[in-house]
């Protein structure tokens, strides 16, 4: 959990230092969508319809964001992927609240 922090961490500093602040915002708006994905497919959570429905309108802008930035947002994908691998880290590691506190 330690690594994919460092990678979410770092990834954000290089990315504001090289002004790619539009791609950083992104991969903070792309989270919470890949942590419902994960909560979809791993977790095997069900959502309710107006649950999709909401869904679908942030999915939406997030592509029209992404094709204003005309061009593949890794700096957003690696913000949101490594932070939702974490969650699901240090949600599947057997230790206590206190014992994984960072």
């Amino acid at each position: 959990s330690s690594v994919l922090i460092t990678i979410s961490v770092l990834t954000f500093i290089w990315a504001v230092n090289t002004g790619a602040v539009v791609e950083v915002s992104l991969g903070y708006f792309i989270t919470p969508l890949l942590t419902i994905f994960m909560g979809v497919v791993l977790m095997r959570e069900r959502l309710r319809p107006l649950q999709w429905i909401s869904i679908g309108i942030a999915v939406f802008g997030l592509l029209y964001l992404t094709i204003d930035v005309g061009s593949l947002p890794w700096v957003a994908l690696v913000l949101g992927s490594s932070f939702v691998l974490y969650t699901l880290v240090k949600k599947m590691a057997p230790l206590s609240s206190l014992t994984g506190q960072p």
